[in-house]
């Protein structure tokens, strides 16, 4: 992402405490990636691998974590960037 104008990536599988941790220290104060991270779901596999999850669940962790502008930016804004909108 920092190379190559073209890349974008999404935090689908990250729902954990732990790997979000991960991308808000080593990868969120860099602006490109920051700015070409987006949200997305993968809500049906965690449905088979994590009992009890639920859509509600699993956007609620993101939603706790990344509320207002962040949210904003990752679920609308790099997507439209994305698609050339």
């Amino acid at each position: 992402m920092e190379r190559y104008d073209g890349v974008y990536s999404d935090l689908s599988c990250y729902t954990h405490d732990s790997a979000l941790d991960k991308w808000e220290t080593r990868y969120a104060p860099l602006p490109r990636v920051r700015d070409r991270t987006m949200f997305g779901s993968d809500f049906n596999v965690l449905f088979f691998t994590e009992p009890g999850m639920t859509l509600e669940r699993y956007y609620g962790r993101f939603l706790a974590r990344f509320h207002g502008e962040p949210l904003d930016r990752m679920a609308c804004e790099v997507p439209a960037r994305f698609l050339g909108q």
